[in-house]
């Protein structure tokens, strides 16, 4: 708010404070990836004023969290290792992380409304765990460690989301393509004709590059 007042009264120009308000957004949303709780951050925001000396910017925001020296801002290597690993579903902002990712593809924000699709579903049958051909496809382990996790996630309507369930990755491929709202469901569509634990990580590694420039860290 103070940052806001400061604008409103000509003492701090727009642009620094779009800068600072997006380094800010950088680094609360590269801790929620990673997991870290918020210790020590009401602390510090309580005095982030004073610390960037009423010349709020990147720059200043970033010296200021890094004279604290406790309060971590997650490298892209941590950011990286935890998008291909961690179970971002189960993350609190994982719809809005899932929504960043659709509209840097291009897509459009459905009025409609979202849900949350998980590629390899959550309710692990045997439609999953073998192929046509009768060779494993996904192991309990592999389902246990990879269903939440971000490469397996993408945005439908609640619609189309329903009504396919534990439906095999050719059924709901097609479905994606043809039917989606959602850019990085049709993305994902065109770019992937099988859904193997390894395609899962090679997607979620691609998400990563991009989450990194995305939401990026001070240098």
């Amino acid at each position: 708010m103070k940052l806001l007042k400061e604008v409103e009264r000509g003492t701090v120009h727009t642009q620094d404070a779009v800068d600072c308000l997006e380094s800010i957004e950088s680094f609360l949303v590269r801790r929620l990836i990673v997991g870290l709780e918020p210790t020590g951050l009401l602390a510090f925001f309580r005095t982030a004023w004073t610390a960037v000396e009423g010349k709020p910017n990147a720059v200043s925001f970033s010296d200021a969290l890094k004279k604290r020296g406790t309060i971590e801002w997650p490298s892209n290597e941590r950011v990286l290792q935890s998008i291909q690993t961690r179970k971002i579903y189960r993350v609190n902002i994982c719809n809005f992380l899932l929504s960043e990712y659709d509209r840097s593809l291009g897509g459009d924000i459905p009025a409609g409304g979202s849900c949350i699709e998980h590629v390899l579903p959550q309710s692990f049958g045997d439609e999953w765990k073998f192929d046509d051909h009768n060779n494993e496809l996904f192991s309990s382990a592999d389902h246990d460690s990879l269903v939440d996790t971000w490469g397996n996630l993408v945005l439908l309507s609640t619609e189309l989301n329903s009504g396919l369930g534990k439906a095999k990755f050719g059924i709901k491929r097609a479905r994606y393509k043809q039917d989606s709202m959602f850019k990085s469901a049709r993305h994902l569509a065109e770019n992937y004709e099988n859904w193997t634990p390894i395609t899962i990580k090679e997607r979620s590694k691609k998400i990563g590059e991009w989450a990194v420039t995305r939401w990026i860290s001070p240098t």
